[in-house]
């Protein structure tokens, strides 16, 4: 596999090299980029306007880097994963001229070639599909020609990891094509768990079987292999513009071992061993399209078909020498899912706008379960809903309401649970000019859930803890508000404070009770209490020294609150930094972050990560970056997490072992060559996704 995908990669780069022959035998010229080394924002009710730097474009190696390098106030950026949200934990989708951009279509951008970076609160625009909190980046394109990317990644001290990406694209006149392929590697002896389980059961003649079993971790191996290919095509003119994207991922876990000693209170032989082991494959086929049609009179409309296909075999296997036989949990699961998103905009006198959605989908999963407890899960689920939505947008006042209904038709097996409910979604903005703008937003709605939820199969984890899945349940109502301004008092200065508001009842949690005959316990599924979160923090961002160095300060305060059968609450306050400094073509950067603290939505967990520190030097010249880190440089533990939770039948008490908090240093580098004549830049393509998964966990 590793010798065909860098044959892969060499043709491929040689096809590029042959493409910019060609194309220089055109005798194209581009001028020279003129750089700006000043950040601007500017605001206006709809949204946020922020102009990158030329120092900024020319540090990052990708989109969600420059994302990063800008300190955009709007948004929040996780060390570990570079997941993007609101800073008060909203999803943010991003979008590269208009077009929905993936991780790996982030990775390969460009980032000299960006123009600008838009923020929208509830945008007007329907090819954002009605998301609420939009990143849209613009870039240019090319009248004819394209470029081609070349990414590596290695990080030492925690084993094996590493990865690679090759991307190209080419243009011509109104087609832009796109090509991705990638490859990911992670080899690592420092993941796992130790749990200490508590089991007080009750017994016939009223008193309780105390039990503490006590799992250490002393070796484990895990790997990870993944190789993502793809292919988009693209059509644009003045009043229709179509991309259709093709996408294949092979994933694999070859290795998910761990083993250590096992220790049972009361007990008279403690001298136990255990050992478990995983190992999963995923193949996942993906269509992906949007069709945009401009019609006279200002009516527009999107329409987004998509299709997705998987396969996955996945083996687990628990052994103990406290234990007769092992326990065995296998499944393979084929699943395909459809599914479309329309919608229909027309403008009424260029403030007023009218907009009607519809939306559909149909998943279908088939899961054998072999090993211990052989069976067959068959998973459908049907939905459809639409909406209407009026908004008013003026250059300082935006304000929009919309109604929608949606309707769920679910099955497992012979079970059947049809689900129709509403959901609302409200949002005001005021700018009174570019330095100012306030936006508040309110939704009601219903989450679906994940379908593995609903498995009616009781499966085996360990001597004392069964699982299974509850086809009954509902999907719970929440409720959110939202609060934010964004004030540029000084040209080097932003302050945005930001406050959240968010409630979820008669959610779905695990419940435990006593099984077969209170010798061991079994969690269910339930619809059971509510959860409660308010946020409150600011987000403080100053340039200075003419704009060489640039600070960001983010301190937040949590509050959750749990009812029902999780009845828990706690405050954490958390707090967030970044430094970035530009000396010629070097840069330099920190980050940190505060251990994390949290009550889990969805259970009684409560959640505690490590802080993190990262130290960045590199430098930047022309299409080459190079770049060297650091982090957790004074970190030899490999605890990443702790967390715990207690119920009146069973408690567990857990350290999580992984590489993301040990000290690491990591080597990255990026190479981007181009060809032809620059116009506008078109969004890249990029990984499609792996597969969704009905398998009971």
């Amino acid at each position: 596999m590793t010798k065909l995908v860098v044959l892969a990669l060499a043709v491929w780069l040689g096809v590029g090299v042959l493409i910019a022959q060609s194309e220089d035998s055109i005798k194209a010229k581009n001028l020279k980029e003129v750089v700006v080394d000043a950040t601007y924002n500017s605001a206006d009710a709809k949204g946020l306007e922020f102009i990158p730097s030329g120092k900024q474009k020319n540090s990052a190696q990708n989109g969600i880097d420059l994302l990063r390098r800008m300190a955009i106030p709007q948004l929040k950026i996780s060390l570990s994963d570079d997941k993007v949200t609101t800073p008060a934990g909203e999803p943010v989708a991003i979008f590269i001229n208009y077009i929905a951009a993936s991780a790996q279509e982030l990775e390969g951008l460009k980032t000299t070639d960006v123009r600008r970076v838009d923020y929208f609160f509830s945008p007007t625009d329907q090819r954002f599909m009605g998301e609420r909190n939009v990143v849209n980046i613009i870039v240019q394109a090319y009248q004819y020609g394209g470029y081609t990317k070349a990414s590596l990644y290695e990080k030492f001290l925690t084993g094996l990891s590493n990865s690679a990406s090759l991307y190209s694209k080419f243009s011509y006149k109104k087609m832009t094509y796109d090509m991705y392929v990638g490859i990911g590697n992670v080899n690592t002896r420092h993941q796992g768990s130790s749990v200490a389980d508590y089991f007080r059961l009750p017994q016939h003649d009223g008193s309780l079987m105390n039990i503490h079993r006590l799992q250490t971790l002393r070796q484990s191996k895990y790997a990870y292999n993944s190789l993502p290919v793809s292919f988009r095509a693209a059509y644009s003119d003045d009043n229709f513009q179509t991309k259709n994207t093709f996408g294949f991922v092979f994933q694999e876990t070859p290795h998910g071992n761990s083993a250590g000693s096992l220790t049972f209170l009361p007990s008279a032989a403690n001298n136990y061993e255990y050992s478990t082991h995983a190992d999963s494959r995923v193949r996942a086929w993906s269509y992906n399209g949007s069709f945009n049609f401009s019609f006279p009179n200002q009516y527009t409309l999107f329409f987004t078909p998509a299709f997705h296909y998987s396969r996955i075999n996945q083996n687990s296997a628990y052994s103990a020498s406290a234990m007769q036989q092992p326990v065995i949990n296998n499944a393979k699961e084929t699943s395909y899912d459809a599914s479309f998103f329309a919608m229909g905009r027309k403008i009424f006198s260029n403030v007023h706008y009218l907009f009607l959605r519809g939306f559909g989908g149909y998943d279908h999963h088939n899961v054998t379960y072999g090993g211990n407890v052989p069976s067959l899960d068959k998973i459908i689920e049907r939905y459809c809903g639409m909406s209407v939505q009026y908004g008013y947008y003026s250059n300082k006042i935006s304000a929009n309401l919309l109604f929608g209904a949606r309707n769920e038709h679910n099955s497992v097996n012979n079970n059947t649970l049809k689900t129709f409910y509403p959901f609302v979604n409200a949002n005001f903005g005021w700018a009174p000019d570019s330095k100012n703008m306030l936006n508040i937003s309110f939704s009601y709605s219903k989450e679906p859930m994940n379908a593995n939820l609903k498995s009616p199969n009781v499966l085996q984890q360990n001597e004392l803890i069964y699982y299974t899945g509850n086809p009954m349940l509902k999907n719970a109502p929440n409720i959110m508000a939202n609060i934010s301004y964004n004030w540029t008092p000084l040209a080097w200065l932003q302050i945005a404070p930001f406050a959240q508001y968010y409630s979820c009842f008669n959610r779905e949690i695990p419940v435990y009770t006593p099984y077969m005959d209170a010798t061991a316990v079994i969690r269910k599924y339930e619809n059971n209490g509510d959860h409660y979160r308010t946020q409150l923090g600011i987000s403080l961002t100053a340039y200075l020294f003419n704009k060489n160095l640039q600070i960001q300060l983010t301190p937040e305060q949590m509050f959750y609150r749990s009812t029902g059968y999780y009845d828990l609450s706690c405050t954490p306050f958390l707090f967030s930094g970044a430094v970035t400094y530009y000396l010629n073509d070097f840069y330099f950067s920190g980050y940190y972050e505060t251990r994390s603290r949290a009550l889990w939505t969805n259970s009684g967990t409560f959640y505690t990560g490590k802080s993190r520190l990262q130290i960045i030097a590199g430098w930047a010249k022309s299409d080459l970056n190079i770049r060297i880190g650091i982090s957790n440089p004074f970190r030899k533990s490999w605890i990443s997490a702790t967390s715990s939770f207690d119920t009146p039948v069973y408690s567990q008490r857990s350290l999580r072992f992984d590489t993301t908090s040990h000290c690491s240093i990591s080597l990255s580098a990026t190479y981007t060559f181009g060809y032809g004549k620059k116009l506008s830049r078109n969004n890249e393509v990029g990984e499609q996704g792996g597969a969704a998964s009905s398998i009971l966990k």
